[in-house]
């Protein structure tokens, strides 16, 4: 039996049309445009394997376990946090207003929490932040970005 006409095996011919071209994002996008995307998806990526299967939260163990991680907690230069002490203080205050009544924060939730860890990394507090609170970090300045 004969194939038809639409079921024939053709080669592609990308070189003569334009909308069959690879886009190159890397060279089209806008450095800061790049490189929030990529964040953002490193963020997807690792909230993804954090949250396991069937599940669609962090909770406060998993984000301080990250941060350990991170080297964000300890005597280190970089860190944020002294002690896992007050890393667990800050977190529990954000939690509350991030996430009021919830057990864990959802992917949005989780972005936001990034941002605040991000601003604290570069130097710049959140403008409603009180500068004389027990359990807020170190105001150091760091050489890596926020998201």
């Amino acid at each position: 039996q004969k194939a038809t006409k639409a079921e024939t095996v053709r080669p592609d011919a990308p070189e003569r049309c334009p909308a069959l071209e690879p886009i190159d994002f890397e060279d089209l996008v806008a450095p800061e445009v790049w490189e929030y995307a990529q964040a953002h998806l490193s963020l997807y990526r690792w909230w993804v394997r954090s949250c396991g299967n069937g599940r669609d939260s962090l909770g406060q163990a998993q984000v301080q376990r990250l941060l350990e991680k991170s080297g964000l907690i300890g005597e280190s230069g970089g860190a944020l946090f002294p002690d896992r002490i007050s890393c667990q203080l800050w977190l529990s205050r954000v939690w509350r207003e991030l996430a009021p009544g919830a057990f864990g924060l959802n992917l949005p939730q989780f972005v936001l929490l990034c941002g605040r860890i991000g601003q604290m990394l570069e130097g710049t507090p959140k403008p409603d932040e009180d500068d004389d609170d027990d359990c807020a970090p170190s105001s150091r300045q760091s050489h890596l970005k926020g998201v």
